[in-house]
């Protein structure tokens, strides 16, 4: 398993040294049964470390994709979470988001990584991200950003909901 070095940040300055780096590091959530891929988007994109990242969840026939950044510029969290979609339809709400995510969070809380869902603006959406422990960005710009820091989402009695 990856570990990065205590304090380290990543700083773009070789993004495809780094890319390296990070998927390794992304790749420990295949212990909790994800496929880690970086998208061909993600390949040309020099502002940030993309992945996708896919949770089977087979007895439901289901799976639950997530679309993360690692340090984008724009925002001043260590992970980003752009996209997260419960495919097919008919199985969102019944609590395979909240597992995935669940997997998200004890990995980036590991590694002391913040996180943040980036643009949600649908309050079934906002239902959900608080719901597991994220609130609302209070930065100087505030948006449709929630953020989840550990010591924030213990401290307020919020945890991540399976």
């Amino acid at each position: 398993m990856y570990s990065m070095p205590e304090g380290m940040k990543f700083k773009l300055e070789n993004i495809e040294a780094e890319r390296e780096a990070a998927f390794a590091l992304v790749r420990e959530l295949e212990q909790f049964g994800a496929r880690v891929t970086i998208p061909e988007s993600g390949k040309r994109n020099m502002g940030a470390l993309s992945f996708q990242v896919t949770f089977p969840f087979q007895n439901e026939g289901a799976e639950v994709n997530i679309f993360l950044l690692l340090k984008d510029w724009q925002v001043d969290s260590d992970v980003v979470i752009t996209n997260m979609t419960t495919l097919p339809e008919d199985k969102r709400g019944v609590g395979l988001g909240g597992k995935a995510l669940k997997f998200i969070l004890d990995w980036a809380t590991s590694h002391h990584f913040d996180v943040c869902a980036t643009q949600v603006g649908d309050p079934r959406s906002e239902k959900f991200w608080t719901d597991n422990g994220f609130a609302l960005s209070q930065g100087a710009n505030p948006t449709h950003d929630l953020v989840y820091r550990k010591s924030e989402a213990t401290s307020s009695g919020n945890t991540p909901v399976a």
